[in-house]
């Protein structure tokens, strides 16, 4: 059976769906995932699983929407449901649907050789640290100066880099498909609840998680190692 997994928001979420999309593709369905398309880079680090653009959508014989909030294509009433439940989004969203429940774990990226240390002028035997400390939609905010400064004295024997964006400076991910092995070929990793935490979890036996402190409901670790921080 063909199955797209609907999901228009973030990355991280997005990439929790991969684990779902790996187990269905074990049984034998072809497996999309629609999201947006500045998203979808990240999906070329998974080889069983198809990007379907949502303007112009592959066909399918299943589509499951899996969006909560009204910016996703949910409504307020789903959003209100899925906080009154107080369970994380893969669970909320997955277990409503026979064939998705229980599927969710850490992401499955069986591409990793996208990532080429040299056109990011890292060390090429991975002896650094990669420093997740801003985020977009944290329920509980940390100050990125008191994650550095947790950084530093985690990491004292390597160089620290801290991911950022075009605007603000710092390690900037040029394609999402270098994310996964990017990570993957750090010595360690240090991430608030953030997408890079969800990545990481997909790609590493440990690292080291900043939760949030409030709600548990939005925690989005896998196997990371909880440490806490200041905000």
């Amino acid at each position: 059976m063909r199955i797209t997994l609907r999901y228009l928001q973030r990355l991280g979420d997005v990439c929790q769906l991969l684990h779902t999309a790996h187990v269905l593709h074990g049984r034998g369905h072809e497996v999309a995932i629609e999201c947006y398309p500045k998203l979808a880079d990240v999906l070329k680090a998974a080889t069983y699983v198809r990007y379907s653009n949502p303007y112009t959508p592959l066909p399918c014989d299943l589509k499951l929407h899996l969006g909560i909030h009204p910016d996703g294509g949910g409504t307020p009433e789903r959003y209100a449901a899925y906080r009154k439940r107080n369970e994380p989004w893969h669970k909320f969203v997955l277990d409503e649907h026979e064939i998705t429940r229980g599927t969710y774990g850490p992401p499955v990226f069986d591409k990793l050789d996208w990532f080429d240390h040299a056109t990011y002028g890292l060390p090429a035997d991975g002896a650094y640290a990669i420093v997740a400390n801003t985020g977009y939609s944290q329920v509980d905010k940390v100050s990125p100066e008191s994650v550095m400064a947790l950084a530093k004295r985690l990491y004292p024997d390597v160089p620290i880099y801290p991911l950022s964006d075009k605007m603000t400076g710092g390690l900037y991910v040029k394609r999402l498909r270098d994310f996964p092995g990017l990570l993957a070929h750090a010595r360690y990793v240090l991430s608030i609840n953030s997408a890079p935490a969800i990545l990481a979890a997909g790609v590493r036996k440990s690292y080291h998680h900043i939760p949030q402190t409030r709600s548990k409901q939005d925690d989005t670790s896998f196997n990371g190692i909880s440490i806490q921080v200041q905000p």
